[in-house]
């Protein structure tokens, strides 16, 4: 639920993951190839999954998990090629890892070179999920700069520097070149969620007012089900 700061007022009520799925979407836009197939990416989630499609197609999908059955379920239910990690990285143009590990789970000697990697996990200080030589190679885009230097083991166990955070792209205050391998490292600061879902609610009404108006811009509809991913406030919550 989103509430107006100076009154404490409904302004309302979203689905929480369906904006993180399209987070994935927009990290991975401006740095994977636009002309080419995605040939695979690892440890992934199914969200992931269906958010990266909206922007890039794929190939093939592999996957990775710690957990055979796991693994296994989600490759059968999906379509991926379940394999080890080192072969699910291996000449893939996109990597998602979205772990709870403490230890890393992809090594910088399996990248490919320009390859861009989604890491969503491993969001306490003292957990990296990417290796030293990972970071080192790529360019880092941080969600929120300050969160990552406080909660991304990524980031502070490596040192590695922070070129820009990943609004600064579409605004073009910074330039990525295409070549160049990348990572975009998200963080669970409190003030960047608040930041999406007001963008989420600001962009939902437009949406409905077109919608409304019977008009289905192709370029809002694109991401998939705008109208269920936010509905506004009730006038009068139930006591």
């Amino acid at each position: 639920m989103l509430f107006k700061p100076e009154t404490g007022e409904t302004l309302a009520i979203m689905e929480g993951g369906f904006i993180t799925e399209m987070c994935t979407a927009g990290a991975t836009r401006p740095f994977a190839a636009p002309d080419a197939k995605i040939p695979g990416a690892g440890v992934l989630a199914k969200s992931h999954v269906e958010a990266m499609r909206c922007v890039r197609d794929f190939d093939e999908v592999r996957v990775w998990a710690r957990d055979p059955e796991k693994e296994k379920g989600f490759a059968d239910e999906h379509g991926a090629v379940a394999m080890d990690a080192e072969d699910a990285v291996r000449c893939a143009n996109v990597a998602v890892t979205a772990t709870s590990s403490q230890v890393p789970v992809l090594q910088g000697e399996w990248l490919k070179e320009g390859a861009h990697i989604n890491a969503f996990g491993a969001p306490i200080a003292s957990w990296p999920e990417l290796d030293d030589e990972v970071m080192s190679q790529c360019t880092v885009i941080a969600y929120s700069r300050n969160a990552c230097m406080k909660e991304s083991g990524d980031v502070i166990l490596s040192a590695a520097e922070i070129y820009a955070e990943i609004r600064e792209v579409p605004a073009d205050k910074v330039s990525v070149d295409a070549e160049e391998t990348t990572c975009s490292k998200a963080s669970a600061s409190p003030c960047s969620h608040l930041r999406r879902a007001d963008s989420v609610r600001k962009g939902g009404c437009l949406i409905q007012a077109r919608a409304q108006a019977k008009t289905y811009p192709p370029n809002l509809l694109s991401l998939g089900k705008p109208l269920g991913a936010i509905r506004p406030a009730p006038e009068r919550l139930p006591m």
